[in-house]
């Protein structure tokens, strides 16, 4: 990669700690060059967060529901230093220069790819710009990565697009209907105002741990690590992952919040063991209101294979969701009228 100093630089990164390691890399690299950063989190106040409607009819549902983005303008910063009153759309609109520096997985990429197809006015040309390949944040290997010649064109990114779009489709989709399918069952069995969301990880967990007696909160983790669902599938924790690894413990404090799952402490001989973990009265009171085919252990599997097959395997989501949901309502139903 050639820089010069005359050029506008945008190093596009999803978090300020990023930034600061690509800093260090970018002043050793081009010392005459400056250069702007943007962060766009995955998660955060700074994002682009999914809106959903909030009325959505129970005679609409099964629904499905296209991922709709809450554009807010991002932080911007010179070298390290945030800059309050720099416009992100127009930086970047100006700039000679993007290169996208967020975390390699389907995350990452997603991020970048929201942030220019909101903030570029050529919409087509998405899919050119320059891109680090890191497994790390060693400055050497960012030192290297400038170098590689990588591009958001590479079969690489567009496969982690792929996967990203798969996902957040499903889970629009996901969102849209287990707001007002499960929020009832969850306030029904006991769940706190406020706090009625039921992911679908979250459900499969519970599911998972009604076999599993007292468990601690390290073993639940090891288990979504190893997740083996029916064994239909071959186990891949690369690409068939049971939630990504910064969001399981959330999920098992989603849980905890909720009342879902709570503690046991044993003590023996005057020594504390680790708390263990078990699915409350409410918990097992809301798997009763669950139809027991809404089980799916091999949800993980399934997702990664629409990720792979997007945007082909469209259907097959849309055919998953009114299916599950479905199945659901008329369970519901039936239990109402029983």
């Amino acid at each position: 990669m050639r820089l010069s100093a005359d050029q506008t630089v945008v190093l596009v990164c999803e978090k300020k700690s990023q930034l600061m390691n690509m800093h260090k890399a970018f002043i050793a690299e081009f010392p005459d060059v400056t250069f702007h950063g943007i962060t766009t989190h995955s998660m955060g106040p700074h994002t682009f967060g999914m809106k959903l409607s909030r009325k959505m009819p129970m005679s609409g549902l099964p629904a499905i529901a296209e991922p709709v983005w809450d554009v807010t303008n991002q932080p911007v910063y010179l070298g390290c230093d945030l800059q309050e009153d720099t416009d992100a759309r127009a930086l970047l609109r100006s700039a000679d220069v993007i290169i996208c520096a967020t975390d390699t997985d389907s995350s990452g990429a997603h991020a970048f790819r929201n942030l220019t197809r909101h903030y570029l006015q050529d919409p087509d040309d998405l899919l050119h710009f320059p891109r680090l390949h890191l497994m790390s944040e060693a400055t050497d290997e960012i030192r290297a990565a400038f170098h590689e010649g990588r591009t958001t064109a590479d079969a690489e990114f567009t496969a982690l697009l792929a996967a990203a779009d798969a996902k957040k489709f499903f889970d629009s989709c996901w969102a849209a209907n287990a707001i007002p399918i499960f929020s009832p069952l969850m306030r029904q069995a006991g769940a706190p105002q406020g706090k009625l969301w039921m992911s679908k990880y979250s459900l499969q967990l519970l599911f998972g741990l009604k076999d599993a007696g007292p468990i601690t909160e390290s073993e639940i983790l090891r288990m979504m690590h190893h997740w083996k669902g029916t064994g239909k599938y071959d186990a891949d924790p690369w690409h068939a992952q049971f939630a990504g690894a910064a969001t399981r413990a959330a999920i098992i404090l989603n849980l905890k919040d909720i009342g879902f799952l709570e503690e046991e402490l044993e003590v023996e001989s005057g020594w504390s063991k680790p708390k263990k973990l078990r699915i409350s009265a409410s918990g097992l009171g809301f798997l009763e209101l669950i139809h027991p085919r809404c089980r799916d252990a091999d949800l993980p599997f399934r997702l990664a294979d629409w990720g792979r097959n997007w945007p082909r395997s469209r259907p097959q989501i849309e055919t998953y969701i009114k299916t599950f949901f479905g199945r659901q309502l008329r369970y519901s139903s039936g239990q109402r009228t029983s």
